[in-house]
């Protein structure tokens, strides 16, 4: 498991009196009909917050039917305040929050925006909150930050519109959000869905409080059993990372939306390698490191949290899809096929069960029709969805529904009740008639889903929750004395990954054209002719390459390519003369250094279209055991990997064995590391082995 430090019990502490406080001042609270200032008060008297409230605003004497106070000291004259409100402009916060911390006050949730978002001015004012809060021990939720609301608690401390809501569904799904927009807009789609949740909290420029601590102090949430997670950006890796580790610990799964997953945050880089490990894609692999997993939108992050707060956890992939409708059946198989998930042929013992049930002109099989029978004898619908739900080769049983009138809505929602069925996804694509039956399932407890494509996502999320502890990772490689900054020559990086294990192709360097003859003759058979310069990074584009050199030809060969290495303005130290590998599947594999998460390994297709082909698979480091195999099970030429079209298939223990090899090279660079890269990797038919025949090694000064 992670070695990432938890933070201090006694600061995470801190965070029960902010998230579940007994008493809460609102200062500039207001009685004025739709003041923003207002909602906070009304919120938590809406959905019965039975802790002591008290308005803070000295132009009132009472405010909602409460004695008004005129300070946050007054309020705290009368008893510990846990929770203070602040929906103050900008320009009273500092003040307000150095009156908070001398009152003693526990934690402060600063609804007023102005500060690190518009520019260094407010910047410096934000610096400056971070600094008290660290001071004083008191805790700030924000600034720019709505509130919060902890559902199990009756806690509606926001300013957003869902506090209007006149009552909240409580459940287990937890969402932080670092925008209050967001967090407003999960909340509303969680509830109209009837999914319930156990706490709301927006983070927003998170000069004190942040998402990552969030997520240690909800890995002790009782009521918390999924989290989901909207970021706009990572602000201190580890403890973040650290939260995910903790929750995963915990047995609570975390669904995240990550915001920017566009081609303007790809971060340049000389190395192939830099151009496929964007930014976006380093935080792919961050998350999956640990045990998150990331959708793409707020429909499929409710669904996604539905499904596993509901279902749970499986290793199965395949499901039964039982429908009324033959139509949208098919369209459910089409979505469960897209997404990965497979339908397996239905047991004798389950066919027989259906076919004591159903009426000979349905369609048994997997997918099934139950017909329209079903509406006119319900004894039709239940027996067949317990054939499913029971079938042993059926990890989940999906029961596709469409449009119906509300009081039959009504009748299929009690059917599905009271059959007893478990481990069952209901997929209801319909209106707005069928909606409160919808929304009645959901309250009960059932994963529903209104779109196929999404469920069939959410329930291929269930498979892809962390089982358990994490593999033992690859250990570094023992390195050779290495400059102090920058390129290696092709030769020195093809000796230092030979050294970690590497399979490389035997390889001389030849200072002039006598030694290059020299060396072809010694490695016999066809040779290749490399310039050897650390400031040419891709030989081939220069031309500066010669294939298929035997005995004194290298000699031409060798003044050839230290000639166009010269044109391209590199400055050659003469040529190195490599053996020729055998053909095999070109794969590049190379590492470089995130300035923000850290190191990452890319594994892809080699040689001269590696930013062209799709299908690249990346692990941030240190790689650990069965990650190597199951990235060469997630590129682009996977299919020529396994023998494709009657070829052999590729040797992939010795590809597993270069992958680790670079991985061990770049976690041994720590800091020094800039990119690592081997392009191509030849990997031969099974039994045949692999070959490096290409390196690229930078350090950083």
């Amino acid at each position: 498991m992670t070695t990432t430090p938890a933070p201090a019990p006694a600061r995470l502490r801190t965070l029960d009196r902010v998230l579940q406080p007994r008493t809460i001042a609102v200062l500039g609270a207001s009685g004025r009909p739709g003041a923003l200032s207002g909602r906070f008060i009304a919120g938590l008297q809406r959905h019965g917050y039975t802790g002591r409230i008290v308005p803070v605003n000295p132009r009132h004497d009472e405010i909602a039917g409460l004695p008004c106070l005129p300070s946050v000291t007054a309020a705290a004259a009368d008893g510990p305040v846990d929770l203070a409100i602040m929906s103050l402009p900008q320009a009273a916060v500092l003040d307000s929050l150095r009156e908070c911390a001398d009152a003693g006050v526990g934690g402060v949730s600063v609804f007023a925006s102005g500060f690190s978002e518009v520019g260094e001015e407010g910047a410096r004012d934000e610096r400056r909150i971070t600094a008290l809060a660290h001071e004083s021990g008191m805790r700030v939720v924000g600034p720019n930050s709505p509130g919060f609301i902890n559902f199990a608690e009756s806690t509606c401390g926001i300013a957003s519109g869902v506090g209007f809501r006149p009552e909240f569904v409580t459940g287990g799904i937890a969402v932080v959000a670092q925008s209050g927009g967001v967090a407003g807009l999960l909340v509303e789609r969680a509830q109209d869905a009837g999914a319930g949740l156990s706490l709301a909290v927006c983070t927003g420029n998170e000069a004190d409080v942040t998402v990552g601590e969030l997520l240690w102090w909800l890995a002790e949430h009782e009521p918390t059993r999924v989290v989901t997670v909207f970021l706009e950006g990572i602000r201190q890796p580890e403890l973040l990372g650290g939260g995910l580790d903790a929750l995963r610990a915990a047995g609570k799964p975390v669904v995240v939306l990550k915001g920017g997953a566009t081609a303007a945050a790809a971060r340049a880089s000389a190395a192939h390698t830099g151009a496929l490990a964007t930014a976006d894609d380093v935080v792919d692999a961050w998350l999956r490191r640990h045990g998150a997993i990331r959708v793409l939108g707020f429909d499929d992050l409710l669904d996604h949290a539905v499904a596993l707060e509901r279902l749970g956890r499986t290793e199965g992939r395949g499901v039964g899809i039982l429908s009324t409708s033959g139509g949208a059946g098919v369209v459910a198989t089409e979505a469960a096929e897209r997404a990965g998930l497979q339908l397996p042929e239905l047991s004798a013992a389950t066919r027989a069960r259906l076919e004591a049930t159903l009426p000979d002109f349905a369609a048994l099989g997997n997918p099934a029709d139950m017909s329209g029978m079903f509406s006119d004898d319900p004894e039709i619908f239940r027996q067949s969805l317990r054939a499913f739900t029971e079938a042993p080769e059926i990890a989940t049983a999906i029961l596709v529904l469409t449009v119906h009138p509300p009081e039959p809505s009504e009748r299929l929602a009690d059917l599905i009740l009271g059959a007893g069925a478990g481990d069952l996804a209901v997929l209801w694509t319909a209106g707005a008639m069928a909606a409160p039956a919808r929304r009645r399932l959901m309250e009960a407890g059932v994963a529903c889903f209104e779109d196929a494509g999404r469920a069939m996502r959410a329930l291929v999320a269930r498979t892809l929750v962390p089982a358990g502890g994490e593999a033992e990772p690859i250990a570094a490689a023992a390195l050779p004395p290495l400059p102090a900054r920058g390129a290696l020559t092709e030769a020195e990086g093809l000796a230092l990954l030979g050294g970690a294990g590497v399979p490389v192709a035997a390889t001389r360097p030849a200072p002039d054209a006598a030694a290059a003859v020299a060396a072809a003759q010694a490695l016999g058979g066809p040779v290749v002719v490399k310039a050897s310069a650390r400031n040419l990074l891709h030989k081939s584009d220069a031309g500066a390459v010669v294939l298929g050199v035997r005995g004194d030809e290298a000699g031409g060969a060798h003044d050839t390519v230290v000639a166009a290495a010269r044109a391209a303005g590199a400055t050659p130290e003469g040529s190195i003369v490599q053996a020729m590998a055998p053909a095999g599947v070109e794969l590049i594999v190379g590492a470089t250094r995130d300035p923000l998460l850290g190191p990452v390994l890319v594994v892809g297709a080699g040689g001269v279209l590696a930013e062209l082909l799709g299908g690249v698979a990346r692990r941030m480091m240190p790689l650990r055991a069965g990650e190597a195999r199951a990235m060469l099970g997630e590129v682009g030429v996977a299919p020529l990997l396994a023998g494709h079209r009657g070829a052999p298939p590729a040797d992939l223990d010795a590809a597993v064995t270069a992958i680790e090899g670079v991985a061990a090279v770049a976690v041994a660079l720590g800091e020094r590391l800039e990119a690592v890269e081997v392009n191509p990797l030849l990997v031969h038919p099974v039994g045949q082995g692999a070959t490096a025949v290409d390196a690229l090694v930078l350090l950083a000064g």
